[in-house]
């Protein structure tokens, strides 16, 4: 799909789309899940509609920015006990419910992996520009429409009754409670508000943890190279591959290839060898000793060819 397409898909299917390889859900009902999150997209659309009029009047939090009013009132709305979506910091990486929308549907509990995309599904179905954005290995939700952006934190949304609480961390928030180091925003990977497919890349990340979780290397393995491709800016997609991959050395080489494979030693410009390099110099010698014993050989044949004078 072209970045336009992907930027225009609905956020739930995509999420779908990636769990759907998932053993458990691999007869995931697409229609089913998309009715329910319609229901409840039209549901908060019509309660938000029917509060404006007044609030548009009464409310501080409506007149210094409507915008971050309505965001709040879905994310209120979604953990009211109408539809009751509560948040757990308990991530079973093993648990495709922890990871993926389908399972925060049916069990009503939610994590930084799953909450965020309900949230850029119930707004994508009211025309808001919701987006994700990461950093380390959490995920929240911006409102970012190119002119205007706030945060809206997924996981720290409460309610009872018809009053709750949201909250809008300022970016300062994040960079200092998720310790975000200023290499990881110069080179994109995190604190950015994410495209459709660097997203797509999240979610393949989520699934790859499913699969490094229950033994499945080979697929964890395959899912962090496309997830690389999708968003090669991520640290945290670099830093997982780097340890799957390892974990699929053990299963590719011997122990004692395994040391050489991995001993690069210090760095060439410093002036020194390593065993690897060492190795890899001692191969092209024996390969150009090889290249000229094949040389004089066919010359001594041309030789022997050659009609007597």
């Amino acid at each position: 799909m072209s970045d336009a397409e992907l930027e225009a898909m609905d956020p739930l299917v995509m999420n779908m789309v990636v769990a759907r390889e998932v053993p458990e859900l691999a007869e995931i009902d697409f229609t089913r899940y998309a009715r329910l999150v319609d229901g409840w997209a039209d549901r908060i659309g019509r309660g938000l509609a029917a509060s404006e009029a007044v609030e548009s009047r009464t409310s501080p939090a409506y007149q210094a920015d409507p915008d971050i009013w309505r965001a709040g009132g879905m994310a209120v709305a979604l953990a009211g006990p109408t539809i009751g979506i509560a948040y757990t910091r308990e991530i079973d990486m093993s648990n495709h419910a922890d990871l993926f929308v389908p399972g925060l549907i049916d069990t009503k509990r939610g994590t930084c992996s799953n909450m965020p995309v309900l949230y850029m599904a119930v707004a994508h179905r009211l025309g808001w520009p919701l987006k994700a954005v990461v950093a380390a290995d959490h995920m929240w939700c911006r409102w970012d429409d190119g002119t205007k952006r706030f945060n809206l934190e997924a996981t720290s949304t409460t309610a009872a009754g018809g009053d709750g609480a949201f909250s809008t961390p300022p970016d300062e928030s994040y960079r200092t409670d998720l310790q975000v180091s200023p290499k990881a925003e110069e080179v994109g990977s995190d604190m950015a508000t994410l495209t459709a497919r660097q997203t797509l890349g999240v979610y393949l990340q989520q699934r790859s943890a499913y699969f490094r979780e229950t033994d499945r290397w080979a697929e964890a393995e395959e899912d962090l190279l496309l997830a690389r491709v999708c968003f090669p800016e991520n640290r945290d997609i670099f830093n997982s591959l780097l340890l799957i991959m390892g974990q699929r050395a053990k299963q590719l080489f011997a122990p004692g290839e395994l040391a050489r494979l991995f001993d690069y030693g210090p760095s060439p410009a410093m002036g020194a060898s390593s065993p690897r390099r060492a190795e890899q110099e001692r191969l092209l010698r024996q390969k150009a000793e090889i290249e000229r014993i094949n040389r004089e050989n066919r010359k001594r044949l041309e030789r022997d060819r050659e009609p007597p004078p």
